[in-house]
């Protein structure tokens, strides 16, 4: 765990420059490895593989109010379907479209909001090929709470996206808890 924690903050210095850490505030990954916390649970669903190591390698040491995130994986909607049956209180789940079929991530994400009744979740979009899934129609009939295009998807959008996502998750379940 000490190596990735030390390739990850690596990775990030090569894209944020060596002070990214320390001006985002976060920690340097040591508190994470000893805390106690129950971590937010961050679902990133995507059938390339680099998607994933990149994602990871950013939100390695990423927090959000003292709690880091659990990273959960799945490469298809079957598996997201799978995975959200198994974590109901999954926070984030980042989603892309186009999987096994064209419409893989748009129809687990019906499922996930139809069939499981999970509107906590806060569902983004990630999609390199936005031509399948314009934004505004995806929005709107899906139930979407954020849609970034691959290519315009930089890990300082990746970082904002997620506090945003986790801000409104945290809002979403203290209201049903009171």
């Amino acid at each position: 765990m000490q190596t990735e924690i030390a390739a990850a903050k690596k990775g990030k210095e090569l894209l944020f420059g060596a002070d990214w850490l320390r001006d985002a505030g976060q920690s340097d990954g040591e508190d994470i490895l000893n805390s106690q916390v129950t971590p937010w649970k961050v679902m990133i669903i995507d059938d390339d593989d680099e998607v994933h190591q990149v994602s990871i390698m950013v939100l390695a040491d990423y927090t959000f109010e003292g709690r880091p995130v659990e990273i959960i994986q799945g490469y298809s909607g079957a598996a997201c379907r799978n995975l959200m049956k198994k974590h109901p209180d999954t926070a984030v789940l980042l989603l892309d479209v186009v999987m096994e079929s064209d419409s893989a991530g748009l129809d687990a994400a019906r499922y996930v909001r139809e069939e499981l009744n999970n509107y906590k979740v806060r569902i983004i979009i990630r999609t390199g090929q936005p031509g399948q899934a314009p934004e505004q129609h995806v929005m709107t009939s899906y139930d979407i709470n954020g849609y970034v295009e691959k290519s315009d998807l930089t890990a300082q959008k990746l970082y904002s996206c997620l506090t945003v996502s986790l801000r409104a998750y945290r809002d979403i379940t203290q209201q049903r808890e009171q």
